[in-house]
């Protein structure tokens, strides 16, 4: 399986790698490639978007960019058929509102250090999930 992460927290992206590896949800013969802007996803990607299986985004990825939920949103208007993840700090009204609304994006809260491993096993969860619908 290929599996992306874009964030613009280096830190952020660090951490996932390592957790999901740590834990064990990152299997041999998995590519984990992780981006800090989606310019430098798509640059990367252009015409090989078919080939990923989960893309995993932050929501707030910076000022003048897209916000990882518009992204999302885009790429599954353009045919991507893996998994999308949005994680995000944010936990207003609005934004589970505005998730709640999403059929083909999972949301999951990460604005605490108590959450963290919540947040990898949440991630963990849902690759599993697809790791077994695609090969059955």
């Amino acid at each position: 399986m290929k599996i992306v992460i874009i964030d613009d927290n280096k830190t952020v992206l660090l951490v996932n790698q390592l957790m999901l590896k740590k834990e064990g949800f990152i299997k041999d013969g998995d590519v984990l490639v992780t981006y800090p802007d989606i310019d430098t996803f798509y640059k990367e990607n252009e015409n090989a978007i078919e080939l990923i299986d989960v893309i995993i985004c932050d929501y707030d990825l910076g000022k003048n960019t897209l916000d990882g939920l518009k992204f999302l949103k885009n790429v599954r208007e353009n045919g991507f058929l893996g998994e999308c993840i949005l994680l995000t700090g944010d936990d207003s009204f609005v934004m589970k509102t505005k998730m709640q609304l999403q059929k083909n994006i999972h949301y999951i809260l990460k604005n605490s250090e108590k959450s963290k491993s919540s947040t990898i096993s949440q991630l963990g969860k849902i690759i599993e999930n697809y790791r077994n619908s695609i090969s059955n």
